[in-house]
């Protein structure tokens, strides 16, 4: 990478925040930028790394989406911030713990599925009462088509099916952290 840049680096806080590369305060789940090489980086372990970009290639994002980011709107903030006009945009969505191996409560199900029935097939009843096996990749599929965004790659790889090539804080308990990154180079 011949950055003209430093990458941007964020303090992370599980929510919808998006910021441009160049802002100072960069407490929030996602970055966007519209100059040329400057990295855009989300950190995570068995949360989903959707990686956007314009098909003009004039803009790029990266954003971190956990649960509750996914459900508080942080890909559509991506979304909006590379492309306020609609222009077509581009995803791929990064190694994520899978819908087998990710359980969560009724909370969870709730807080998707109050507002927008959509989101239900990204969820399956566990065999453990008020439990739910939860997709972050099928909910941000959902969440991209809603959006219009139809070239949507990834999503297949789970970080706590293949331990071998991954690590998983849920499956592990602590580990490192990957990191996600998107530029622009011209």
């Amino acid at each position: 990478l011949q950055a003209d840049h430093p990458a941007t680096w964020l303090w992370q806080v599980h929510g919808k925040r998006v910021i441009r590369a160049d802002e100072l305060d960069n407490e929030a789940d996602g970055v966007w930028t519209d100059q040329q090489r400057w990295p855009c980086v989300v950190l995570r372990t068995d949360s989903l790394p959707v990686l956007l970009a314009r098909h003009d290639g004039s803009a790029v994002a990266s954003v971190h989406a956990g649960w509750r980011g996914l459900q508080a709107g942080i890909v559509a903030e991506g979304v909006e911030k590379i492309a306020p006009n609609g222009e077509p945009v581009s995803a791929w969505l990064g190694p994520a713990i899978c819908g087998k191996c990710y359980q969560v409560g009724d909370e969870v199900y709730r807080a998707f599925t109050s507002d927008n029935a959509a989101f239900r097939p990204a969820f399956q009843q566990d065999a453990t009462p008020h439990h739910w096996r939860f997709s972050v990749a099928h909910a941000a599929m959902i969440e991209l088509a809603s959006l219009g965004v139809e070239d949507v790659q990834g999503g297949e790889l789970c970080t706590a099916c293949d331990l071998e090539r991954f690590y998983s804080y849920r499956k592990e308990g602590e580990t490192g952290r990957f990191a996600s990154l998107i530029w622009l180079d011209q």
